[in-house]
């Protein structure tokens, strides 16, 4: 049982500080990573790179990469309402969700170029390493700020069935529950299965609504089947299956404008933001206070102003995500040294609900659909490191696709507050409403656009694929220097 995740981080963080401290003092820790892709010491390798094993992560209570970014200098992790934002010493490709990332992250050597691939919560990981700066020859890709390489335990071929069962608590009702199970089949095959289940009820106080936002729901499986028919061949296959559930908003308002800033600041706005500001201030004056705490929120969420029925949208505010990831990889043994073998396929499903006005008003909504696929294929040889030349060569290709599918919707008749505006705003008793426009665009348009709600449809279709050759080579100068 572990203490909660947000209580211990800092003192993990500190821990971890001390423990590298007394390893690099005393000589008694070598760190391996791949970040070459190859096996090496941590220290030998030329590139800034911080790495962390998995039992670490575990025992850290680190659920996912935007926690794991609070451990690692120079990157930023945070999840957006609309996208997942991504920066490396301040490099990202932004909030566009049709845009590959600047830090790529792969998984197992897959590549995972999409920013919502990152949301999906840690699984039963053997290390994470974040390297700096671009990596285009051997990761290449958009690595044009950094990578993220992350590699998932595998069973030992000849092991006993062993398993472990882990539960961790956190702030906000946070629970996590952990474990896997692995063996050996016969003599050259074994399986591993790891399973992971997290809930949490949210950490923004919704006053509107009266309850927590951005209650998650995560879970997740890991089959891996590892295949050594002899001392020269080792084949390892991974399936996951990640799901993640958001319900509510994820971020709140921080500044509602007063008139006078609105003046100062939004001099050019429009008709339609005018009429949102006056409805708001008519029916919800209070915002303005609630909007200056800290991890608070005053919003309908697309439920309207009951705060019960979703009048606009598909659902209330939220994300709905299912990710699946396969990975075949084959090491093939020589005297001169190791080819390998990368096959990959990741496709995931997303469906996005968002209310985009951030006002306590049934207004804007936006709805998303997104389908994605891809699959890639790279082969590698890396020549043996018995000698001062060194080199690795290789072939990648990439294709994708990616759907998706929108609408955005705006309420003019403000769930039925813009008439009782109109009233209001006239002296007339409330029981005139029904007699006042019953939308806003019925006085914009002088009578000639009578809907209560517009909305406008898209589809966007990207389609890409990719293909390189790659090189690498280092020659030992002496034992202290070497040019690659």
């Amino acid at each position: 049982m572990r203490i909660p995740y947000a209580k211990s981080r800092m003192a993990v963080a500190t821990g971890l500080l001390m423990l590298g401290s007394v390893a690099s003092a005393q000589q008694l820790e070598e760190v391996i990573v791949t970040a070459q892709k190859k096996a090496e010491n941590l220290q030998d390798v030329p590139i800034s790179v911080s790495a962390l094993q998995g039992e670490r992560i575990q025992d850290a209570s680190i659920p996912n990469m935007a926690a794991i970014a609070d451990y690692v200098p120079n990157l930023h992790i945070a999840e957006a309402s609309v996208n997942t934002n991504i920066y490396m010493r301040g490099i990202g490709s932004g909030n566009n969700r049709a845009f590959e990332q600047s830090v790529g992250m792969y998984i197992d050597g897959v590549y995972m170029g999409r920013g919502r691939q990152y949301r999906a919560g840690f699984l039963d990981l053997e290390r994470v390493e974040v390297l700096r700066g671009p990596q285009g020859t051997l990761f290449g890709k958009n690595t044009v700020a950094g990578a993220i390489n992350i590699t998932t335990a595998s069973p030992d071929i000849g092991g006993e069935v062993e398993g472990e069962i882990n539960a961790s608590f956190e702030e906000n009702g946070g629970e996590i529950y952990e474990g896997f199970v692995q063996g050996s089949l016969s003599d050259t095959v074994a399986v591993r299965l790891a399973a992971r289940y997290r809930e949490t009820d949210g950490y923004i106080d919704n006053k509107f609504l009266n309850k927590k936002e951005g209650a998650t729901e995560e879970s997740g499986v890991r089959l891996t089947v590892a295949w050594q028919p002899s001392d020269t061949i080792d084949v390892n296959f991974k399936y996951s299956n990640l799901q993640r559930d958001r319900t509510g908003a994820n971020s709140a308002t921080w500044n509602y404008l007063t008139p006078a800033e609105r003046d100062a600041n939004v001099p050019n706005r429009s008709s339609f933001a005018d009429s949102a500001y006056a409805v708001t201030d008519m029916f919800y004056p209070e915002l303005n206070e609630i909007s200056k705490q800290d991890f608070t929120t005053y919003k309908d969420n697309n439920l309207g102003t009951d705060g019960s029925t979703v009048g606009i949208s598909f659902k209330e505010d939220g994300y709905d995500d299912t990710i699946q990831n396969f990975a075949l990889s084959a090491n093939f043994e020589f005297d001169s040294g190791t080819l390998t073998s990368v096959t990959g396929y990741s496709d995931y499903e997303i469906f996005d609900d968002v209310d985009v006005d951030w006002l306590p008003l049934q207004f804007i909504a936006r709805a998303d659909q997104h389908e994605y696929y891809q699959v890639s294929q790279e082969f590698r040889f890396t020549s043996d490191s018995d000698g001062p030349f060194n080199y690795t060569v290789g072939a990648y290709y990439d294709e994708n696709e990616l759907d998706m599918r929108g609408v955005v919707t705006i309420d003019t008749n403000f769930d039925g507050l813009f008439p009782l505006f109109v009233a209001r705003a006239n002296g007339l008793p409330d029981a005139a409403a029904p007699l006042m426009p019953q939308n806003l665009l019925d006085p914009l348009t002088g009578g000639a656009y009578s809907a209560n709600q517009v909305s406008r449809n898209n589809e966007f279709v990207q389609g890409s694929e990719s293909w390189a050759v790659f090189a690498q080579a280092s020659y030992d100068i002496s034992d202290s220097l070497s040019l690659t």
